[in-house]
């Protein structure tokens, strides 16, 4: 496969996050299920200060054992910084959870539910009984019960570093021209530096004719 070889200056990025492995079965379905969750669970639009309409497939922080090679993989998409996110997430170290702003909009919605509910109780009761019984246990109760979306605790950020990349360009179907390039690179015998390597997907696109940047570390 041709390649060029460049500089990549540093990039902050912000999806979310699986572990996985080379040797796990379920490898390529995780994979694609997090895709799945990234754009359908509308992770991709509450991500603020994007700096460009790019996704991207992050593999990063390797673990070499013999044939085995595990690795964190992110979907995700370049953002201007920390500095674009809700204060109190600006410090957050690569990899902590960003849950306010999802937490926020998951608890307004639970508040709404919970206050519908018990206005419900407090009318039928007031109509029953002349009176209000155990209004405030009940709305315990409620919020106890109310589930909040799984999502508000998945995103995460994660540093790209920069230095040399070996970078690639593809173009196809998605699935198949990323699946049939990372079968070919794992036998080149590229200097690799096992730090973060990615996929970065450019827009104007679809499923069938996409056109795909990947970038390999290297020492």
């Amino acid at each position: 496969m041709n390649y060029e070889i460049v500089h990549v200056e540093e990039k902050t990025v912000a999806g979310l996050r699986i572990r996985t492995s080379n040797g796990d079965p379920n490898m390529s379905s995780s994979i694609g299920g997090l895709w799945q969750r990234f754009y359908q669970d509308g992770i991709y639009p509450s991500i603020p200060g994007k700096r460009n309409d790019k996704s991207i497939g992050l593999y990063t922080h390797y673990e070499l054992d013999g044939n085995s090679v595990a690795y964190d993989v992110l979907v995700c998409c370049e953002i201007e910084g920390p500095g674009q996110l809700p204060s109190s997430l600006q410090s957050a170290p690569a990899g902590q959870y960003l849950t306010e702003q999802r937490t926020d909009q998951a608890t307004e919605q639970v508040t709404e539910q919970v206050t519908e509910q018990v206005t419900e109780q407090v009318t039928e009761q007031v109509a029953e009984h002349g009176s209000v019984q155990g209004t405030a246990h009940g709305t315990e109760q409620a919020a106890a019960s109310t589930p909040v979306s799984q999502s508000s605790a998945e995103l995460q950020i994660e540093t790209i570093p920069a230095g040399k990349y070996a970078k690639f360009i593809i173009r196809g179907h998605v699935e198949h021209a990323v699946a049939e390039f990372w079968t070919k690179l794992w036998s080149m015998e590229l200097d690799r530096k096992f730090t973060s390597d990615f996929e970065e997907y450019q827009s104007g696109g679809d499923m069938d004719n996409a056109e795909i940047h990947i970038y390999i570390a290297l020492n």
